[in-house]
């Protein structure tokens, strides 16, 4: 996957200095910890709880990784059985190894919960995250590379349905900035500006979270997962914060990290593009050549 990234408190300012100074101490440990809320489906009485909460924790010390799941789910006994008439809905569970509490009947309350707990030694997934921050940093304010996301018919069928759309960007064109002949040149300006925090909480359900990162000098940085919301997203970005200072980046080698430290809160960037390809897919005529030998899940 290829590598790109943005910094600043907006996309023409660059003040990635203190991120790079941040991070040159090294990673000592790094934390998060979200709960996701699912849409109820159907109706749902006024002691309808439901509720994923994960928290992950790792060190560098002893290059270790901690991960803690609880699954919560609580409802009226008589709407979940409906007055006795049938069993609770089944529950499956996360982790294969999970701690379950089956369903059972608490004065009239129903409760189920599933807990997970799991330890993984040897945990390298950060050890490359100083470095990647670190060149972009060094690199400087710039958006993310195109390079090696698209094959050569799919960036031809881009170009032929902007020609189609007369230079109006639909929703699958929408991310890119083209020239005057049609081919794309990278990713829009104004799509990434577009990107915030409060509409990833949205679309991911996430009610509460902190994810944070401290450095060999005991400094701390918090970070915010950013989406644009756009019907077919290309990437999400990660925004660094400590005290008044800010930086943006859009980098899918780093979203590769942090989807491995926190799935279910920073998307695969790997899935995202292979489910565009999949909707350009959808309006082409003709097969692309990446979906003849690549199933999108």
């Amino acid at each position: 996957m290829c590598a790109g990234n943005l910094f600043g408190g907006d996309i023409d300012q660059n003040n990635s200095t203190w991120l790079y100074d941040f991070f040159s101490k090294g990673v000592q440990a790094a934390y998060a910890e979200y709960s996701i809320v699912p849409v109820p489906e159907g109706k749902t009485t006024d002691q309808y709880y439901k509720q994923f909460t994960y928290s992950a924790n790792y060190t560098s010390a002893d290059k270790r990784y901690e991960l803690r799941f609880l699954y919560e789910y609580r409802d009226d006994w008589n709407a979940l059985t409906k007055n006795g008439a049938q069993q609770p809905p089944k529950q499956n569970t996360v982790y294969g190894s999970s701690k379950v509490q089956p369903w059972t009947n608490s004065n009239g309350l129903g409760i189920y919960s599933e807990k997970f707990e799991r330890q993984i030694p040897n945990w390298l997934v950060f050890d490359e995250m100083d470095s990647l921050i670190m060149i972009q940093c060094k690199l400087g304010n710039q958006r993310p590379s195109l390079s090696g996301i698209f094959f050569q018919d799919e960036l031809k069928y881009l170009k032929k349905l902007y020609k189609e759309n007369e230079g109006n960007n639909d929703a699958l064109t929408a991310a890119f900035e083209f020239d005057p002949h049609g081919n794309v040149t990278e990713i829009s300006k104004s799509y990434l500006e577009g990107y915030n925090s409060k509409r990833t909480n949205q679309l991911k359900n996430i009610q509460d979270y902190t994810l944070s990162i401290r450095n060999k000098d005991e400094s701390l940085v918090f970070i915010e997962v950013l989406t644009n919301g756009a019907k077919y997203p290309l990437i999400e970005g990660l925004k660094f914060k400590s005290g008044d200072k800010s930086a943006i980046i859009f980098n899918f080698d780093l979203n590769r990290v942090f989807h491995k430290f926190v799935p279910e809160f920073v998307a695969d960037p790997e899935k995202l593009i292979l489910e565009y390809i999949a909707a350009l897919q959808t309006v082409s005529s003709k097969p692309f050549v990446r979906l003849e030998s690549t199933a999108v899940k």
